[in-house]
């Protein structure tokens, strides 16, 4: 455990702020009554709405834990608590709760890739690309305003935004990807801590008076992305061999609005702790 909070702690130059969310695959196959039936020898679930509830389930619990640590955050940040975020419970919870978004990013982008005719998949993929970046620059703006020396730079949504377009170029080495993954997180262990740079910093390599709010390189976090898009492409790929029987509707809901939640609970957080205190 110590040496995965090593791993991902020196990319991390300042709390989160704005923790990991990412749109939901809308064309993301998951079923809502499961069917259960036996094929080529695996086990199958048949979908009624097009959705895998387990994606949503896994999703929606990490939208609570996010809130719980913005929650907290905020507490120590603009109101002075000392609670003790940058103990190792709450930085384990920080590094289990990116990472599972991040892992579901490439679960569902594989899903969603194998579902997507050919001619397609480039302008469908660039479009989201920009999408989602252009949802990270908006948080920029948002942060500069109250934390301009250490406004959020590349965060999880550029993250992901560049994610998305890279992913096309893994895409089809399936199940490799979770060797591939694995590499790119270790390679965080053998970049430099600093550079005299100023342009490095998407990659991991901050320069020395770098500071961000929400600070997540391509190096090392990109790499559980590739790591979810194995995943996804043994569990899910040609036909699902995940067996979910177990329904949970406040989760499922909770993790099919991720990113209208993640851009919405922060001002609602803040706006509650302002009338409290």
């Amino acid at each position: 455990m110590t040496a995965v909070l090593f791993l991902f702690r020196r990319t991390k130059r300042a709390h989160l702020i704005s923790s990991a969310m990412f749109p939901v695959e809308k064309d993301t196959k998951t079923c809502v009554a499961p069917l259960l039936f036996k094929s080529n020898k695996h086990i199958i679930l048949s979908s009624v709405e097009g959705r895998y509830p387990e994606l949503d389930i896994f999703r929606g619990i990490a939208v609570l834990a996010m809130i719980v640590y913005h929650g907290v955050f905020d507490l120590e940040y603009f109101y002075g608590w000392s609670i003790g975020l940058r103990t190792a419970p709450w930085e384990l919870m920080r590094v289990a709760t990116v990472s599972t978004f991040l892992a579901l990013v490439g679960i569902c982008f594989t899903i969603s890739w194998h579902k997507t005719p050919v001619h397609a998949r480039l302008r469908k993929y660039a479009q989201r690309s920009i999408t989602i970046f252009a949802g990270g620059m908006l948080i920029s703006l948002m942060t500069w305003f109250f934390a301009s020396d250490a406004f959020v730079k590349f965060g999880i949504l550029h993250l992901i935004g560049v994610s998305v377009f890279l992913q096309m170029l893994f895409a089809r080495i399936g199940a490799w990807n979770i060797a591939t993954g694995i590499l790119v997180m270790l390679l965080a262990l053998f970049l430099p801590a600093t550079t005299s740079s100023s342009l490095l910093f998407p990659l991991g390599i901050p320069s020395p008076s770098f500071a961000s709010l929400d600070y997540y390189p391509l190096i090392p976090w990109f790499g559980l992305i590739l790591l979810g898009m194995g995943i996804g492409s043994l569990l899910y790929i040609p036909e699902p061999r995940w067996q979910w029987t177990c329904r949970i509707p406040l989760l499922e809901y909770t993790g099919k609005r991720a990113l209208l939640i993640y851009f919405i609970h922060q001002p609602i957080l803040l706006g509650i702790l302002f009338l409290l205190h």
